[in-house]
């Protein structure tokens, strides 16, 4: 039971006691009040209405502050729906029905939402440019609406897309050098072709989002090059493991960084004699566990 971990039950109490949590804690820790007690006074004190009102006044607030997207409305206001239906009225939640009918309608949460964005891309906190754009135009909401223009939000989306583009040119150039990037543990785990083609596509004269390879410090003469050293290292070290603990999945994986790279399996050491060898314990092994 949940009341056998105290851990837990401290943890929901900000959830499920909001108004004497202070209270109940110290209850548990001085062990004035056992803990299956406990717990089952917090799950009656949960259907109370004093706790349905405390609920929809703290939805209220994460309302009002716009702390979430559409679906965390959904959520919130369904805290305030629980509590109405318990004959609290909107006066003593602290709201009005015009208020809550208008974060139903999702473009009064929005715009709330969307002010909230504005000032965390305004502030660096934020890279969500992208999806901001797409909101105010599902939304039908007009970007002066949240104080801000159009080619405001164009130029964040802009410097977020180069950030992206160098970001990847960067992990490009670490992988071509035979090192890891900062986040990728094992070489079975980089995108060497998502990088490659990504930056490939970056001049799009079309896009007003895309960049020349100019603006990112590179060429398209470099980026191939790249990508056909960072092949060639991931097949090192792809033929490295298949050494350790042969398997076909492996050694496909070795000739296709192979044929990415342009270069054959003597240029890491591959012999096709080590090749038949390879296959040769895979079989054997396979062989010895369907038996």
């Amino acid at each position: 039971m949940i009341y056998n971990h105290p851990h837990i039950l401290i943890t929901l109490l900000p959830q499920w006691f909001p108004c004497k949590q202070s209270v109940l804690r110290f209850m548990i820790k001085t062990k004035r009040i056992e803990f299956p007690e406990a717990f089952a006074f917090l799950i009656k004190w949960s259907k109370s209405p004093q706790a349905r009102m405390e609920r929809a006044r703290g939805a209220l607030k994460k309302l009002r502050e716009g702390e979430c997207d559409q679906s965390g409305v959904n959520y919130w206001l369904e805290s305030i729906v629980k509590a109405l239906e318990t004959g609290i009225s909107y006066k003593r939640i602290g709201t009005t029905k015009e208020e809550i009918i208008a974060f139903w309608s999702g473009k009064k949460s929005q715009k709330i939402y969307a002010k909230k964005k504005i000032r965390a891309l305004r502030e660096g906190k934020d890279r969500s440019a992208k999806l901001l754009t797409e909101l105010l135009e599902r939304e039908g909401i007009a970007p002066e609406e949240i104080g801000t223009s159009l080619d405001e939000l164009r130029s964040f989306r802009r410097l977020q897309e180069k950030k992206l583009y160098l970001y990847y040119l960067d992990n490009l150039r670490t992988l071509a050098s035979g090192e890891l990037p900062k986040y990728d543990d094992r070489w079975e785990n980089v995108s060497i072709e998502h990088y490659v083609s990504s930056l490939l596509e970056a001049p799009d004269k079309g896009d007003p989002f895309m960049f020349t390879f100019e603006e990112l410090g590179t060429s398209e003469e470099e980026v191939r090059e790249l990508g056909r050293s960072a092949h060639l290292h991931a097949g090192k070290a792809m033929l490295a493991s298949v050494r350790e603990s042969p398997s076909s999945s492996g050694i496909e994986e070795i000739q296709e960084h192979l044929r990415l790279a342009n270069v054959s399996s003597e240029a890491i050491g591959l012999t096709k004699v080590e090749i038949s060898a390879f296959l040769c314990r895979v079989q054997a092994s396979e062989k010895g566990d369907s038996r």
